[in-house]
């Protein structure tokens, strides 16, 4: 089944460029987020949907 489209093309490279600028990995953002890495993954791959609760992404970063 594919994936849905990222809502906004450039969240995935920002999403990234956020937490590297920030020296995170990926857990660390998930841990800060409240969001398991696994749910970030395909996020950060563009290959999942960017649902309303990715406020905490942000505020996160």
């Amino acid at each position: 089944m594919p994936h849905p489209p990222i809502v906004d093309p450039r969240f995935p490279s920002r999403l990234r460029e956020l937490r590297t600028a920030r020296g995170w990995s990926l857990r660390e953002l998930a841990r800060r987020a409240y969001y398991g890495k696994s749910q970030l993954q395909p996020v950060e791959a563009a290959f999942q949907d960017v649902a309303p609760p990715v406020n905490p992404l942000f505020e996160a970063c």
